[in-house]
Order: structure tokens, then sequence, then C-alpha cells
């Protein structure tokens, strides 16, 4: 509390600090019993969310609502979005970052695949 008295008296601003760790580890015994990194779970959710309106745009639903030119460069945001190599899903990309992660930036390694749906999820 003295370190905030003095920032008062003294007419410091106080400003808040949040830390954002891509590879802190995430536990949810419903989706995956193993741990997972924000960096993966942030690249799973995006690509699950391009996935949703490409598969319906790719299969011609929306034909009739967007020009061929529409939908190429929908398709190509939502493939540079969501990392999904190609149309039919999310693919190993390295925005999830490596499986065998070595400190320091030392090693590439290899690249996992996408996590696991919840019970329930379509796919």
């Amino acid at each position: 509390m003295i370190t905030l008295d003095y920032c008062r008296e003294l007419g410091i601003p106080i400003e808040p600090f949040a830390d954002q760790n891509a590879d802190a580890h995430l536990y949810h015994d419903a989706v995956d019993p193993r741990a997972t990194t924000m960096r993966a779970a942030k690249a799973d959710t995006f690509g699950y969310l391009s996935e949703l309106p490409a598969k319906p745009t790719d299969r011609g639903a929306l034909d009739g609502e967007l020009s061929p030119e529409d939908k190429d460069r929908l398709l190509a945001f939502l493939e540079s979005f969501g990392s999904i190599g190609g149309r039919a899903g999310p693919d190993p990309v390295p925005v999830r970052g490596p499986v065998d992660h070595q400190p320091g930036g030392r090693g590439g390694g290899r690249l996992p695949g996408p996590a696991r749906r919840a019970p329930g999820g379509s796919r």
C-alpha cells in the first residue's frame, strides 16, 4: 500500500500490466485431458471459426449471394486468418507452435495437429 500512496502523492499514474504468455498451459478435461498452450488454443479457435464459413462457401451454398470473385477473396481470407490448409479444415501449421519446443528458440520441432473437438461438437 505504501507504493500506491507514493504514486498518489507524486501524481504518478497507475497503469495495469497484464502478462500474455503464449506458452502458458491450459487444462480442460472435457476437451482434452492433456495440457495445451494458449498459442495452440488460439490457433485452433481461429481455425475452427474459419472452417465454419469456408465449408458452405466452398460447396457453393453462397453462390447466390457472392460473386465468384467475392467467394475467392472470402476463402483466401479464411485460409489466411484461420491457417486452414486448403478448404477441408485446419492442418498442422507453425501458428500452433512445435510439439517438442526447444527453450530459447533453439531448433524447430514437429508441428501438432489440431486439437480434438469437445463431445457434441460437429465436424
